[in-house]
């Protein structure tokens, strides 16, 4: 692993979320879909970010569905 990678996340939430929720989760994007939920996705720099992201979600009591994390190797 590479002091360079990021991390792709993308997190499914039930309901429909605010525009507002995709700022405080870190800029991230919001796509509401047709069946109720909305799917958060987004790069985030670092691990630490990672685990600040799923802190907001529980700290916002975004009820969660599922949550996937990958990392992105940059090369150079």
């Amino acid at each position: 692993m590479s002091e360079h990678d990021s991390w792709a996340v993308t997190a499914r939430t039930r309901d429909h979320l605010d525009d507002w929720v995709g700022e405080y989760l870190g800029n991230l994007s919001l796509e509401r879909k047709p069946e109720g939920t909305t799917c958060i996705s987004g790069t985030l720099p670092d691990m630490p970010a990672v685990y600040g992201f799923i802190l907001r979600l529980r700290d916002g009591g975004i009820p969660l569905l599922s949550l996937q994390v990958e990392r992105k190797e940059e090369t150079q």
